[in-house]
C-alpha cells in the first residue's frame, strides 16, 4: 500500500503493480478455463456428440463450438 497525505489525512492506495497483477493473473486463468473447455468439446466433437449436449456441459455458444468443428 502506497500512503498519501492529502489535506491532513492520510490515504492508503493499492500499489498498481498488484492491481495489474491481479488483473493478469485473473486473465491468464480465464484464458485457461476457456481452452480446456474448447478441448473438452472438441473431443466430444469427435466422438459425434450432439452440439446441444456439448454446449449444456461446457457452457460454451453453439457459435463457439461450430467453429471448432471447422
Amino acid at each position: 500500500m502506497i500512503k498519501i497525505k492529502k489535506n491532513g489525512k492520510v490515504h492508503e492506495l493499492p500499489k498498481l503493480t498488484n492491481i495489474f497483477e491481479e488483473r493478469g493473473h485473473r486473465m491468464g486463468k480465464d484464458l485457461g478455463e476457456k481452452q480446456e473447455k474448447e478441448r473438452i468439446a472438441l473431443n466430444m466433437l469427435k466422438k459425434e456428440m450432439d452440439i446441444e449436449l456439448i454446449e449444456e456441459i461446457t457452457g460454451l455458444p453453439k457459435e463457439e463450438i461450430q467453429k471448432l468443428e471447422s
